[in-house]
């Protein structure tokens, strides 16, 4: 009787350490996926996407934009150096790569767009507001760490990338202007930052 008591007990054992290491197994794999998720944001990187999308292009200069001192993001600009016109922004292809230092919503990328382009008085308050309603819809949320890039090519106007994943397009000359104007044109409001996205484009 007490052979076949131990035996009982034994048998629960074996049941609760084999159930453990399921529990174990499952917790494990759920963990590595939620990093196997997370690691392609991290893995992008704009100079080895930029290029495929603008063979010419090379890294012309790179800064960090500033808000109430604050860090908002690191943005990089690619162009072809023999053919790049900051005078004429829509004559070839070129990127902006902006890697974002905190979490921002699509509506609030949309926000300070409408806001800039308004101070600069880049376009007309009804085409800026057009262009802003498009862009709030099509602008997804960025997590810290992600990069939205930017890619201008005179075919197909604006298209924008969210770790290297297309999420839509503007068309138009008119809105290239305007939008890469904030961070490039010779009117710019912020023009140290201007300056060193510059660097390499003479």
């Amino acid at each position: 009787m007490q052979a076949l008591k131990e035996s009982s007990k034994y048998a629960r054992s074996v049941v609760r350490a084999a159930a453990f290491l399921r529990a174990s197994r499952v917790a494990c794999l759920a963990i590595c996926g939620v990093i196997g998720m997370a690691g392609p944001a991290h893995a992008y990187d704009p100079l080895d996407f930029v290029p495929e999308q603008v063979p010419a292009a090379r890294l012309s200069g790179a800064a960090t934009m500033h808000r109430y001192g604050q860090a908002v993001y690191a943005v990089k600009l690619f162009i072809d150096p023999g053919s790049f016109s900051p005078e004429d922004l829509t004559r070839e292809s070129f990127a902006l790569d902006f890697e974002y230092v905190k979490p921002c919503t699509g509506q609030g990328v949309a926000d300070s767009v409408r806001t800039q382009m308004a101070d600069m008085g880049i376009a007309a308050t009804p085409q800026i507001q057009a262009w802003y309603e498009r862009l709030r819809t099509l602008l997804p949320d960025l997590r810290a760490a992600d990069h939205l890039t930017a890619v201008f090519q005179p075919q197909h106007g604006t298209r924008f990338y969210r770790n290297g994943e297309p999420f839509g397009a503007v068309p138009g000359q008119a809105f290239a202007r305007a939008y890469f104007g904030i961070w490039l044109n010779p009117a710019s409001t912020v023009p140290g930052l201007r300056a060193q996205l510059m660097q390499g484009s003479h």
